[in-house]
């Protein structure tokens, strides 16, 4: 810092004021108090003025001026914002769905194709031979008579009427005991045959007659062709396999087994019918003695 001395200012000081007297008299005509127009007073003529005393020079008072103060002017450095980042949204990855494991089913063993065999092949007379051994040597089995076939209006009327039975089921396409409203004691009864087939059953008191189907047993089957058999897939390919197959349908039948057992019953007609889709149809009729014990 710039030091000043006390005493050369006090001399400036004084000189400015000296100068600046001077100044103010000239100006103001020599008269009065320094710097200003004299002032008039009451005084006449020969009164004599007084003589001003001079105001002692003010000693000036150094007043100490402060030096520059430093106003720091603090710039705000612009804290650049930080622009947010946006925080990624976790992709939910997609948890794997389990592949079910696929159950392979075993494929069945397929049944072996048998070429269809025309119909006509198949002598219905022998399938009716084959059928009628099975049954009578199923009956001696059973100690039961074996049905007696020998030649006779009776066992005529029996074929005749088991035979357009089973022509009427072909026909129809249906193995049924009742068509065109007749049943079964009515076909006995057109051929004569209600009476004289009636017989009493063995060891019960009542005689069985054709009501209510009692003398009649039916059947359906296939020659030539592969069908769905009880037990599966299966195929007749000759007159055997055709009378075995009706047989069993019979045998395991509970009322046809029933009614194939009776041991009074003496004649069994047979009648078999086949259509051009390798279907055969089959009738059976019994009969017995009336009165036989």
């Amino acid at each position: 810092m710039l030091r000043i001395d006390g005493r050369v200012l006090a001399a400036s000081v004084f000189g400015v004021f000296l100068v600046g007297a001077l100044v103010g008299f000239a100006v103001g005509g020599g008269s009065g108090a320094p710097g200003g127009p004299a002032t008039p007073t009451d005084a006449g003529p020969g009164d004599t003025a007084p003589t001003p005393t001079p105001s002692p020079a003010p000693t000036p008072t150094l007043t100490p001026t402060a030096g520059p103060t430093a106003t720091a002017t603090v710039t705000a450095a612009l804290t650049p914002t930080p622009t947010p980042t946006a925080t990624p949204t976790p992709t939910a990855v997609p948890t794997p769905t389990a592949t079910a494991t696929p159950t392979v089913t075993p494929e069945p063993t397929a049944t072996p194709t048998r070429t269809p065999m025309l119909i006509r092949r198949f002598d219905t007379e022998r399938i009716e031979n084959h059928l009628r051994r099975l049954i009578n040597d199923w009956r001696a089995e059973r100690d039961l008579p074996r049905f007696s076939h020998a030649d006779g209006t009776v066992v005529r009327k029996l074929d005749r009427m088991a035979t357009a039975h089973s022509v009427d089921m072909a026909d129809l396409g249906e193995t049924v005991h009742r068509i065109d409203n007749r049943s079964s004691a009515g076909r006995y009864r057109d051929y004569a045959l209600f009476e004289t087939c009636k017989f009493k059953k063995r060891g019960d008191q009542y005689i069985v007659t054709p009501t209510r189907n009692r003398l009649e047993v039916l059947d359906k089957t296939y020659a030539g062709v592969t069908y769905r058999g009880p037990g599966g897939p299966r195929y007749n390919e000759n007159e055997s396999m055709v009378a075995r197959a009706i047989f069993e349908d019979w045998r395991t039948n509970r009322v046809f087994r029933e009614r194939l057992s009776y041991a009074n019953a003496t004649r069994l007609g047979i009648g078999i019918e086949t259509t051009d889709k390798n279907e055969v149809y089959v009738t059976g009729n019994l009969c017995g003695l009336y009165g036989s014990a």
